[in-house]
């Protein structure tokens, strides 16, 4: 009987992380950004332990991102959300914080299907381009702006968290857990000295953002009332052995809409 007792413990877990989980979407992608307690525990898969749960953890990797803006002929900086829309001759920066340490690509899709690579930049940091949870990370850093020039659009930006903490995935998946991540940021790499991606290379990140983006566990939310607007997304860490998507980046698109 010893078998079944196993298989009941086990569905009985999965019921629950998915309630969880289910529970935890309610509380918006905020909540869920600074709160990282919630959900996450880690469910033994055979031996004498088999069946325990351990301890709760860190559940959710989260991004916080806002848009800091110059407008013409003012010296004024203003904060505000990626909904606000944008025009011709504005300055902006983007803001970025993790609740994680991690590394993030930032990539900027051009109207013929190629890309252009914005961070990490090999003029900045040599190249660096960790995170360190709750620090601010500005695209571009310094005193440099992005400026909208005179034709209007949908500026498209896709970014990817990856995540350097967390458990350790099960052994047997641990290898291939290792090489989603890696070739998640590797897929970002150089294709020339000025950082442009070729269009094959774009289409294939542009595809794990849309798998993402399709999925039931990416949460989002935008925060554009308070004194501090910001957008926030949030998805799970997985902790279940073999679990599809365990340990993959983050990855979402930014659309800037310049009128």
């Amino acid at each position: 009987m010893k078998p079944a007792i196993h298989w009941m413990i086990a569905i009985v877990g999965a019921f629950l992380s998915t309630h969880l989980w289910a529970s935890d979407q309610h509380k918006g992608a905020k909540a869920l950004y600074y709160d990282q307690t919630s959900g996450a525990t880690v469910q033994s898969g055979s031996g004498a332990s088999a069946g325990k749960t351990a301890a709760p953890q860190p559940g959710y990797t989260g991004l916080k991102y806002w848009v800091e803006l110059v407008q013409p002929n003012s010296s004024q900086i203003l904060r505000v959300s990626s909904t606000r829309a944008f025009h011709s001759g504005e300055r902006i920066r983007l803001h970025f914080e993790s609740n994680m340490d991690g590394r993030i690509v930032l990539v900027q899709i051009n109207p013929n299907g190629t890309s252009q690579m914005l961070y990490p930049d090999q003029r900045i940091n040599s190249g660096d381009n960790h995170i360190k949870a709750g620090v601010d990370t500005t695209v571009p850093p310094g005193n440099a702006w992005f400026t909208f020039d005179n034709n209007p659009g949908t500026e498209r930006l896709l970014v990817f968290l990856n995540a350097d903490s967390g458990p350790i995935p099960a052994p047997s998946h641990s290898k291939r857990a290792h090489a989603e991540n890696e070739s998640m940021i590797a897929s970002t790499a150089f294709t020339s000295s000025d950082g442009k991606l070729d269009a094959a290379a774009t289409s294939g990140l542009a595809s794990q953002v849309e798998k993402q983006r399709g999925g039931k566990s990416l949460v989002l939310e935008v925060d554009d009332k308070s004194d501090s607007p910001a957008d926030y997304v949030v998805k799970p860490v997985s902790y279940k052995q073999g679990e599809e998507g365990a340990g993959k980046a983050l990855a979402i698109e930014i659309q800037l809409k310049h009128q």
